[in-house]
């Protein structure tokens, strides 16, 4: 069984090279495969400031994605699912800053990937390329190479495609064809992360660091505060000058 899958692999990887070498030249593909490549923390900030805790936050954002029944862990989510979770957010009194720069990170409804890995055979491709580290970028920036339309159909409805984006995301030699599709048309930064926002787990990694950032400056502002309301210290009250009384001056006279 283990070996007729790891010939299904290497068929994939066969074909996937094959199409790729139509646009950038075979004797260039087979080189570069062979060629090895090589391969804010958030700080501790006191609760609340008028925020609610980030646990609550969570629960939240959890709560608003699982109402999509069909939806499981690390499924890919949309902008309109975004925005149900920051409403819900702003509904336990924290109104994120730049939602909707946040919201424009994620893929929109009607997108063709959006549309595919929803499908029948899509959804079970998507949950194991969302196990990979970069699984869901790697599949992303395949649609924009030519022809990258159809590679992506092609390896959600074949038996075994998601062992292509394994192959590119956690091998040598698949980032070192990563590095070659990087040179064809529309394939710049193919190895490299999007800069979207896929997953709920992504969402909140995003909320944490900006919660932390909000509490801070919270912190600071209070701080401030409390300094203008602190009463001014008291001079110090100085020392009358020393006078000598007429006895004594008269003595000292004498």
């Amino acid at each position: 069984m283990t070996t007729l899958k790891f010939c299904s692999l290497r068929i994939s990887t066969a074909l996937f090279i094959a199409s790729v070498a139509i646009f950038i030249g075979s004797d260039m593909l087979f080189e570069s495969v062979a060629t090895a490549a090589p391969i804010i923390k958030p700080g501790t900030v006191q609760p609340n400031q008028g925020l609610p805790d980030f646990q609550e936050v969570e629960e939240v954002v959890k709560k608003a994605l699982a109402g999509n029944k069909k939806y499981y862990e690390n499924d890919l989510i949309t902008q309109s699912d975004a925005e149900k979770a920051f409403s819900q957010i702003k509904n336990i009194g924290w109104e994120v800053p730049d939602s909707r720069k946040i919201v424009g990170r994620f893929l929109s409804q009607g997108d063709f990937l959006v549309k595919q890995l929803r499908s029948r055979k899509g959804k079970s491709f998507m949950r194991k390329i969302s196990k990979m580290p970069g699984g869901y970028d790697r599949i992303d920036r395949m649609r924009y190479i030519p022809k990258g339309k159809k590679a992506v159909v092609s390896l959600i409805k074949s038996k075994g495609g998601e062992e292509m984006i394994k192959y590119m995301t956690t091998t040598r030699q698949g980032k070192n064809l990563g590095s070659l599709i990087s040179k064809s048309r529309n394939g710049r930064n193919f190895n490299k992360m999007t800069g979207r926002i896929y997953t709920g787990k992504q969402l909140l990694e995003e909320l944490k660091e900006l919660h932390e950032q909000a509490l801070i400056a919270a912190n600071k502002q209070s701080l401030l505060e409390k300094q203008k309301k602190k009463p001014a210290s008291p001079e110090p009250a100085t020392s009358k000058p020393f006078k000598e009384s007429a006895t004594e001056s008269e003595e000292a006279a004498g």
